[in-house]
């Protein structure tokens, strides 16, 4: 069991940036270290390849440190997809694999080397899947070894990480939120209580310009069987657009990255991946 005493470092994994923040305090948490680091660019068969060698370095200089570890896994390196309502009686396996079936359905057999999570247990209502390759996880486990005094207690989704943070802002009729990483967006939505859609899209939807597009299209995709919600909670490193705000279909809620005491306001933004899941 881990002491009380011990520090969370909350890390973010993306293609182009590892950072991390070192958490003190349960009652009354507080931000004591930080730090973000590029990923040198390399030619190798993996897209985390890179990140996984700057994460290496950074646990290196940490390995006498007693921390527990939240790795926030950029959507660059996730899958999601919406399952279908199981059974009231069925399992949480029973549940697991049908969320496999999906994604096998969607990627083919690529997909058998994935780990697949729910985000809820089987309700007899459409929850939301996430796929991380194994290898990505074993990767990570290398960066913190269980004989070691940081130890890696939990790797998290994106998306999931974020929606925990920030769903105390959603209505009884639900919400879209988008995620904008440099080279990716994804686009989720909650009609009521059931996630309805899910889209990863990359490069050059990521401009604020091309938000609403990118709504208006994936609301004629999908049908739902209460009301659309107009409300878009929208989370990103990118400037906004003011032709946002002339859009009356869609309200835009633009989110700040969470806020520690420790962490100026100025100072927030390159970690606010990782600081979603503190």
């Amino acid at each position: 069991m881990l002491r009380l005493s011990r520090d969370r470092l909350l890390v973010a994994l993306a293609p182009a940036a590892v950072s991390w923040v070192r958490v003190s305090g349960r009652y009354r948490p507080r931000v004591v270290a930080k730090r973000a680091v590029p990923v040198a660019s390399q030619d190798s068969r993996e897209p985390w390849d890179g990140a996984i060698a700057a994460l290496r370095e950074e646990a290196q200089q940490l390995r006498r440190e007693r921390l527990a570890v939240t790795v926030v896994l950029s959507n660059h390196f996730v899958r999601y997809t919406v399952v279908p309502p199981v059974d009231s009686g069925a399992s949480r396996d029973d549940a697991l694999a049908l969320a496999r079936f999906h994604f096998s359905k969607i990627h083919g057999e690529r997909a058998a080397a994935w780990d697949v999570r729910l985000a809820s247990p089987p309700s007899g209502r459409q929850t939301l899947a996430s796929a991380v390759d194994s290898a990505l996880l074993d990767a990570l486990k290398t960066c913190f070894p269980r004989e070691g005094a940081p130890r890696l207690v939990s790797v998290q989704p994106y998306t999931m990480c974020a929606f925990n943070f920030w769903r105390h802002r959603i209505g009884k009729q639900g919400a879209w939120l988008l995620l904008v990483e440099p080279g990716t967006a994804c686009l989720a939505m909650l009609a009521g209580k059931d996630w309805a859609t899910i889209q990863t899209v990359r490069s050059g939807h990521t401009s604020a310009d091309n938000w609403p597009a990118l709504l208006d299209r994936e609301k004629h995709r999908i049908a739902t069987r209460g009301g659309m919600p107009k409300t878009v909670l929208t989370r990103s490193a990118l400037p906004a657009s003011s032709a946002l705000s002339a859009r009356q279909d869609w309200h835009f809620m633009m989110l700040e990255p969470p806020a520690l005491p420790g962490l100026a306001e100025g100072e927030r933004e390159p970690y606010a991946m990782a600081l979603h899941a503190a």
